[in-house]
């Protein structure tokens, strides 16, 4: 999970986000105004599963609850939610018994004073903060890829043959710095590309001055092909074929140096699908900038993570 920092003098920000989408039909929660949303931790599971967290030994009771059913009134219920387990080495989060993918902000407090930070398992994941008279913006947004499993055959279609439910399950922070979820946050099921974006404004008044902090948070859950073969041809500068190399596939892909005689390079990815994605690169100068192309790897289960593939050009 990564992580980033950003320094603030005064600790300005009060974040506030609710996700939005389709769900299952829950009771209205009455929220704990004191807890912040600081963002959301996206889980997938099984076709029938609709809550993730049911069963977690690590869930413990945190204060009550009110909740309002139509028809039924209100009613008090113990509250159980997850806390997030800091790692002062990796300066990040994780949920004991939980994976899934990670997108929020925290604050917390060192020696050099307050501080907001930043974890993110998704690919491309961005945060944005501006301070203002006016308030604080807070802008995040990350990519989750996904796609056939191993064992899926070249029909495979997502419309008809995934069958995982995306759980954007809301992360908050209380005043005390506890980072958790509760369970609370929408349902997704359904096969191909989709997203959500949300914005949430918390205003408040203090001495006559009013400020407006906002949070908008942006999540992409996109479709991938499954890569079984990638190659990577060198051509001259007459476009003969000189070599070619196919790479073996995993996360971390190691660096491709291509000939001194080498002017270009052809990446070919070829998918389960049995479609190819080819893209040419003029090879830079020894000394210049190398190449990144972008690909995603899917696991056995289909999930995948983005890595990229550096080309450079050898020496003479």
């Amino acid at each position: 999970m990564r992580s980033k920092r950003i320094r603030l003098a005064a600790l300005a920000a009060a974040l506030a986000l609710v996700l939005a989408g389709c769900s299952l039909a829950q009771p209205e929660r009455q929220e704990n105004q004191a807890d912040r949303f600081v963002g959301v931790f996206l889980v997938c599971t099984a076709d029938g599963v609709w809550d993730a967290l049911t069963g977690n030994p690590n869930l413990v009771e945190y204060g009550q609850e009110e909740l309002t059913a139509e028809g039924l009134g209100s009613f008090t219920v113990p509250r159980e939610v997850l806390i997030a387990q800091y790692d002062p080495e990796e300066r990040t989060y994780t949920f004991p018994g939980l994976e899934g993918w990670a997108l929020f902000t925290y604050t917390r407090e060192d020696e050099d004073g307050p501080y907001i930070a930043s974890c993110s398992d998704m690919a491309e994941g961005n945060f944005a903060t501006e301070v203002t008279d006016q308030g604080t913006s807070e802008t995040m947004e990350g990519t989750i890829y996904y796609g056939p499993p191993a064992d899926a055959g070249a029909d495979w279609d997502p419309y008809d043959d995934f069958y995982g439910i995306w759980h954007a399950y809301q992360v908050y922070q209380a005043p005390d710095g506890t980072v958790y979820i509760d369970g609370s946050g929408n349902s997704y099921s359904g096969g191909g590309s989709m997203g959500f974006t949300r914005e949430e404004t918390y205003t408040s008044t203090v001495n006559g001055e009013t400020s407006a902090d906002t949070v908008s948070v942006t999540v992409n859950i996109e479709l991938a092909p499954r890569i079984e073969r990638l190659v990577v041809s060198q051509f001259g500068a007459d476009n003969t074929l000189l070599r070619s190399q196919e790479l073996p596939l995993g996360v971390d892909l190691e660096p491709m140096a291509c000939g001194a005689d080498a002017a270009w390079a052809l990446v070919e990815a070829y998918n389960q699908n049995g479609t190819v994605e080819r893209t040419a690169y003029t090879l830079p100068d020894p000394d210049g900038e190398p190449i990144y192309h972008s690909l995603v790897i899917l696991d056995d289960q289909g999930m995948g993570t983005s890595t990229t593939l550096e080309i450079s050009q050898a020496r003479q």
